[in-house]
């Protein structure tokens, strides 16, 4: 009895997450995420290349979470031919219909409304069911199973691990990240999500995220001291600059906008921070998908299991110090769900609200969300086309910015020295202007806010034992990460192996695999890949590596060209 995974995207690149699943018992197929390429030259043509499977074969698609990189190609797979289910939390579920209703600007052969409307048949949510618990088994199919483990990336994410019995005694487990998020420690981090879970004991596969593998934060930069007094100081400055000032968040609007404005609420009541002269700040979200996404994440946040605990929500942080259910939730709701009609929330003579809409309805201070968090388009670079030439204005950045985005020279500005120097003209849609004619401050919080964890977070993830009950050495396979940053995780797994983890018992690694796009099968029990078998030579074959060969080249420009970079100043 065989289970065997081939990997098909994210590999060399962080979006586009896919994994093929075979199970010989029954000759089923599964996929692990279906996600769309993303923030590269050549990545929209990527996704429309032929899926090497058919995905009429299909019996599911296990999903962990729901970013477009990791469920966007959903559409275009139900409209070629799938029709079995797509297996995910109900939050999960909810933000998916949301993400998909026009992830690519209309209808496309990778978007329809039609597919996003079968989709909505198509989901199967375990934790619908009051007995559901995470952790425990779910049946795909005779002696096999699948299991979540909460990853605290977004609401409602999880991490996937994969069971199959093979005899009466001996099973095997793998495990699939997803994306794993800072949260080890849910009141030290204090943020809205619970703590992530660590892999079942049992798993001898884990299939990792490598995101920012070779990446390390400082350690306090996961608190919640530490996050909401960097918050604090940021804000101080930012309305206090000029008679009106304007600040301006671009961010992605999942997750990333309402633990912001969640943590601003905490910030407003608690902190020793300047306050505007005007007695009011307008908390403006400019993102229809946000307000869709708040509304889904409101509900989740509530969602209970059958102890009568909170599933999502971390009761532990001290954003909800002291509070009952009901407090909490009169908390939460005008901050996610505002109906527009309640009277602004007052604290220590301070008055703020939060409006989901137009900004240009709002006077006073003011504190613009707008998405995507890249700035590569949408509102947010409508909003740094108007603020970045203000004076009283102020652009905070809250996550990752890629090369290619007008954010990431600002950013560049902010950082002064030779990278500020390198910036010689910044271009917002048809805007140009020098370094010299941006006035807006420049402020960046992406090291708080990140939805990752780096790469201590990612050992931590793969290697800790949680539980003195014994496991089996690891074959640990890393995607999900550009070539440095799987290479570096690498390295440093190595490092941890050879030196221990000191007063943490750690698990043993058998092997470290990297996956190329030229990779075959790999046996999931035997935990090695399979030969492959010496074919003729398919031209089609091998102009698909060599556009795969390309696409990995391009997903990895921004080292490309920080190596150049480094030979001009040698």
């Amino acid at each position: 009895m065989g289970l065997r995974a081939k990997f098909i995207g994210a590999i060399g690149t962080v979006t586009g997450s896919c994994t093929l699943l075979h199970y010989d018992l029954s000759d089923s197929y599964y996929l692990v995420d279906c996600g769309m390429y993303q923030g590269f030259p050549g990545a929209e043509e990527r996704n429309r290349r032929k899926f090497e499977f058919d995905p009429k074969r299909l019996s599911a698609v296990l999903l962990t979470h729901a970013h477009v990189d990791h469920c966007g190609l959903l559409p275009r797979l139900i409209r070629e031919g799938f029709r079995g289910k797509v297996i995910c939390t109900r939050a999960t579920a909810e933000f998916t219909k949301v993400a998909l209703q026009d992830p690519v600007g209309g209808e496309s052969d990778l978007w329809d409304s039609h597919s996003v409307a079968l989709l909505d048949g198509m989901f199967l949510c375990p934790d619908d069911r009051q007995d559901f618990v995470l952790g425990h088994t779910i049946p795909l199919d005779q002696d096999l199973f699948c299991m979540f483990l909460r990853s605290a990336h977004v609401v409602g994410s999880v991490s996937i691990a994969v069971r199959v019995n093979i005899t009466t005694t001996q099973n095997v487990t793998v495990t699939f990240s997803g994306d794993i998020g800072p949260c080890a420690d849910g009141a030290l981090h204090g943020g809205m999500q619970k703590r992530r879970h660590y892999p079942n004991p049992q798993t001898s596969v884990v299939v990792c995220e490598s995101t920012y593998g070779g990446k390390k934060r400082r350690p306090e930069s996961a608190t919640f001291a530490a996050r909401t007094a960097a918050l604090a100081d940021v804000l101080g400055r930012a309305l206090n600059r000029g008679p009106d000032p304007i600040v301006v968040f671009p961010s992605f609007s999942l997750q990333r906008m309402q633990d912001l404005i969640v943590d601003m609420d905490y910030v407003f009541r608690h902190h020793d921070m300047p306050w505007p002269h005007a007695t009011s700040v307008t908390l403006c979200v400019d993102s229809d998908m946000a307000r869709r996404h708040s509304e889904v994440m409101f509900k989740e946040l509530q969602r209970k299991d059958a102890k009568g605990r909170r599933r999502w929500l971390n009761a532990e942080s001290p954003l909800f110090a002291g509070m009952s259910d009901a407090e909490i939730d009169d908390r939460l709701r005008p901050l996610l769900i505002p109906s527009g009609w309640e009277p602004p929330i007052q604290a220590n003579g301070r008055a703020w609200s939060v409006s989901y809409g137009n900004p240009s309805r709002s006077s006073g201070p003011r504190i613009i969300f707008a998405g995507p968090g890249t700035c590569m388009g949408g509102r947010a670079l409508k909003h740094l086309t108007e603020q970045v030439r203000n004076p009283n204005a102020t652009i905070v950045f809250s996550g990752y910015v890629p090369m290619t985005s007008p954010g990431y020279k600002l950013r560049l500005l902010r950082s002064g020295g030779e990278a500020a120097a390198s910036v010689k003209v910044l271009r917002f849609g048809e805007l140009e202007c020098t370094p010299e004619e941006v006035k807006a401050a420049i402020e960046n919080l992406g090291e708080y806010y990140s939805g990752h964890t780096d790469e201590d977070g990612l050992i931590d993830f793969m290697l800790t034992k949680d539980t003195p009950k014994p496991a089996p050495p690891l074959s640990i396979i890393l995607n999900h990460g550009d070539r440095v940053g799987r290479e570096a995780l690498k390295q440093r797994l190595a490092a941890v192996a050879a030196e221990g983890g000191g007063a943490v018992a750690l698990k043993a690694i058998k092997q470290v695999h990297l996956p190329d796009w030229n990779d075959g099968w790999f046996d999931l029990v035997k935990g090695e890949w399979e030969e492959s078998a010496v074919l003729p030579v398919d031209v089609e074959e091998r102009l698909s590596r060599v556009e795969r060969a390309i696409a990995d080249v391009l997903a990895n420009q921004e080292e490309i060209m920080r190596r150049l970079d480094t030979t001009d100043r040698r």
